[in-house]
């Protein structure tokens, strides 16, 4: 029989000196890789490439479940990561799910809707990867283009490549984060079927493909960054991760941000 589980406390002194990056994942079953009584029962799953280069970027990687209280989550983390997976559900940008609709997820979109909304509202760092990208726009109050072969013409899927595999020239808006990383212009992997369509509140878009999709976004007045493409299956520690660490740091140590919120009262993050 398990015990049943303890809180626990951990003051600021105790905290790591790296700031803490949070990091969502995706629920999904457990699969055949597991024993068949367990196979079908839901699991909490993140690709180890994100924590992996956070902590060699000088963060402390924070796995966050979807259980967790967005709110009161976001006031112990100095930076968030939105990772790639599902659709967001086309409803919450005034479409309905089409036949090229994939998994969508309403829990999933539920608490990093919420996420973003939190985190928007004090200022924490934020980057948002593929889907993560997407989902900061639609909580601002933008759109998708909800299947680009179907709505513009063109695919932006290459699956049958490695990860790594950067087909897609992204041309960068001179002044924007993306920019001060990597020039006017960067070569990415592209492995997606949706995509920014209207920018929503506060955000503008500053990347885009040579076919004109957008690519990557950032807010106007705050350290917010999405990007469309996968930063983490990179085989170098992409810039980006660098530029979230700084950020995440620089607000850690801000003196404003010295306050007892980094005191862990919360069961639902590991430590990575």
């Amino acid at each position: 029989m398990l015990a049943p589980m303890t809180q626990f406390t951990m003051t600021a002194e105790a905290l790591p000196a790296m700031p803490l990056i949070g990091v969502t994942g995706r629920v999904d079953r457990g699969g055949p890789s597991l024993p068949n009584v367990v196979g079908d029962a839901l699991m909490e799953m993140f690709f180890t490439d994100f924590p992996s280069k956070i902590r060699a970027a000088g963060g402390q990687p924070i796995l966050l479940s979807i259980h967790s209280d967005p709110r009161r989550i976001v006031e112990h983390l100095d930076a968030l990561v939105l990772s790639g997976g599902s659709d967001v559900d086309p409803r919450r940008y005034g479409r309905t799910p089409g036949p090229n609709s994939s998994m969508i997820d309403p829990a999933r979109d539920e608490f990093e809707f919420a996420l973003v909304d939190a985190a928007w509202e004090i200022g924490l760092p934020i980057l948002g990867v593929c889907r993560g990208h997407q989902v900061v726009n639609v909580a601002r109050g933008g759109t998708l283009i909800a299947d680009l072969p179907t709505d513009a013409g063109e695919a932006h899927s290459f699956f049958g490549y490695p990860r790594s595999y950067r087909p897609q020239q992204v041309a960068l808006e001179s002044g924007s984060v993306p920019h001060s990383l990597f020039g006017n212009s960067i070569h990415v992997n592209s492995l997606h079927h949706q995509a920014v369509d209207t920018p929503g509140s506060g955000l503008r878009i500053v990347g885009r493909a040579l076919d004109g999709v957008a690519e990557a976004i950032q807010a106007a007045d705050r350290p917010v960054v999405g990007v469309q493409w996968h930063p983490e299956f990179f085989v170098e520690i992409d810039p980006l991760f660098s530029w979230l660490v700084d950020a995440a740091t620089s607000r850690r140590t801000d003196s404003s941000h010295q306050t007892d919120h980094h005191r862990m009262e919360d069961n639902n993050v590991t430590y990575a």
